[in-house]
């Protein structure tokens, strides 16, 4: 990390780079299985480089960790959503294995919203021209995926899944 330098005036008058120090921490932790990644700027500190003689050098990096910390931050607030979306999506795929179990007596018109819904999750907006007046089947399911155009993917999982347990409750009760 830090070069060695012979006499303790040279190392005095070393200023050394912050973002080559850094870089070089970073790659040596495994970010992508950090569970708190706001706690790299305490790890760091305690690194043998940061530990550096010199009192300019320590403000040096105080200064630029506590930048840093709103960056770490910033990353820890986008792990935590990240995480969320990775749970919406199993809820997502467990709720779709439990529409598959709803009555035979559900409406076509709920079949067609979970199934507007599924495709606006899984594929987007939609990316098709509308089946012909002949395709009725095909054509209502087109209309309902239609229906829920511009919904994002997490909001459409969500609509799904409030309607699946919908269903499933109403099928429970009756």
């Amino acid at each position: 990390m830090l070069r060695q330098l012979a006499s303790s005036e040279d190392r005095e008058k070393y200023i050394p780079s912050p973002f080559k120090d850094i870089i070089v921490f970073l790659e040596t932790h495994d970010l992508r299985w950090e569970k708190e990644p706001w706690k790299l700027m305490q790890r760091y500190m305690d690194t043998a480089s940061y530990a550096a003689p010199s009192y300019k050098r320590r403000i040096f990096y105080e200064e630029f960790l506590t930048s840093m910390g709103a960056f770490l931050s910033s990353l820890a607030q986008s792990s935590i959503f990240l995480g969320f979306q990775f749970i919406a999506a199993e809820e997502f795929e467990e709720h779709a294995e439990k529409a598959k179990t709803l009555p035979e007596r559900t409406s076509n018109e709920n079949k067609l919203i979970l199934y507007g819904l599924y495709k606006q999750a899984t594929v987007g907006n939609v990316n098709t021209s509308r089946p012909g007046m002949f395709n009725m089947r095909d054509r209502a399911k087109w209309d309902a995926w239609k229906a829920v155009e511009g919904k994002s993917a997490e909001q459409a999982m969500n609509d799904y899944i409030t309607k699946v347990k919908q269903l499933l409750e109403e099928a429970g009760s009756s």
